[in-house]
């Protein structure tokens, strides 16, 4: 069991116990979601994405050049 599974699942039973089957079902054999929910998740970030005009991935990004004074040695 991956160790975030091993403190999240006590937390679940002593604070929302009607979430631990749940959960246990999802994510007891891996950390990360496996079939048709996974499907689903993906497909709904894809259309939040489309509507709110956002990249599928990181955009490269490249800041404007500085254009001020020059920034000052702080040892001569």
């Amino acid at each position: 069991m991956p160790s975030a599974q091993k403190v999240f699942f006590p937390f679940l039973r002593e604070h929302f116990p009607h979430l631990l089957k749940r959960y246990q079902e999802r994510f007891e054999n891996s950390p990360y979601l496996r079939g048709p929910y996974q499907e689903a998740i993906r497909d709904r970030v894809r259309r939040i994405r489309q509507r709110h005009g956002l990249a599928s991935s990181m955009a490269d990004y490249q800041p404007e050049l500085w254009t001020g004074d020059e920034q000052l040695d702080l040892f001569k």
